[in-house]
């Protein structure tokens, strides 16, 4: 058992505090963290590879590459007053909710399910990903962790279905990081339809090479308190993000996105 209290969704740059919008906090009482199980279809659309799960280690040995794809082509860059992308530094990928999610993870021994589609391939069928989060109808917190690669020129779908029994009163969370090699697309859906004591995170972070884009559609429809991060680095030439969002809040419900 353990309390949850990280700072996330730090603005890329600082603005004034007495506007109370430079951070948001996670916190929780006393819970049990637990690795939430994502539900696969029977079977996987054809051209999509699930490879073997990853701890944090492994996270950041993916995504080596890239981060000094990012650093070189940044270095010559000149940060404004207030930049914050120190925070990012971490980071297998950064990531919208920042550094502290990917603690949080590592901590609770979160692996990072891993989906791979090779270069050319356009898959016609979406990979559909349910996360129920049962152990948050026992007053626990679930944690899930996945990781989605394009390589040069394929294409695939994916849709996230985050969900919980309407009494549950625990905390669910996940995290997405997307990688687009050179003229790749991927489109992500995603859908958060958790009930009304539970607070939720969903953090997204990725990277789109040259000519690559990446499409996001989510929902955020329930949770107690919500909070959303997303941060996308067009890392090439003619790399396009297209995003569209839209959430519910009702009655006592909060919603924080970054």
């Amino acid at each position: 058992m353990a309390k949850i209290k990280i700072d996330v969704n730090n603005l890329p740059v600082l603005t004034y505090r007495f506007l109370r919008m430079n951070e948001e906090q996670i916190e929780t009482g006393e819970i049990e963290t637990v690795e939430a199980r994502i539900s696969l279809p029977e079977k996987l659309p054809e051209g999509i590879r699930k490879e073997e799960e990853l701890d944090e280690e492994g996270v950041q040995a993916f995504f080596a590459q890239t981060r000094e794809k990012i650093k070189e082509s940044t270095k010559e860059a000149t940060p404004p007053n207030g930049d914050t992308s120190a925070r990012y530094e971490t980071q297998a990928l950064p990531s919208g909710m920042g550094r502290e999610v990917d603690r949080l993870l590592a901590s609770c021994g979160v692996k990072a399910q891993v989906f791979r589609v090779p270069a050319g391939e356009k898959v016609k069928e979406p990979l559909v990903l349910k996360m129920h989060g049962q152990e948050a109808e026992e007053g626990k917190a679930c944690l899930a962790r996945q990781v989605i690669c394009a390589e040069e020129g394929a294409e695939v779908s994916v849709m996230i279905d985050l969900h919980t029994g309407a009494e549950a009163e625990g905390a669910v969370g996940m995290q997405t990081l997307l990688l687009a090699k050179k003229d790749a697309v991927i489109h992500l859906y995603q859908v958060q339809m958790a009930g009304e004591k539970v607070q939720t995170f969903d953090d997204i972070g990725a990277v789109a090479e040259e000519n690559a884009r990446i499409d996001i559609v989510r929902m955020d429809l329930g949770g107690e308190r919500s909070y959303v991060g997303c941060h996308v680095n067009l890392l090439g030439k003619k790399s396009d993000l297209q995003v569209n969002t839209a959430y519910l809040c009702r009655k006592s419900q909060q919603y924080d996105m970054d």
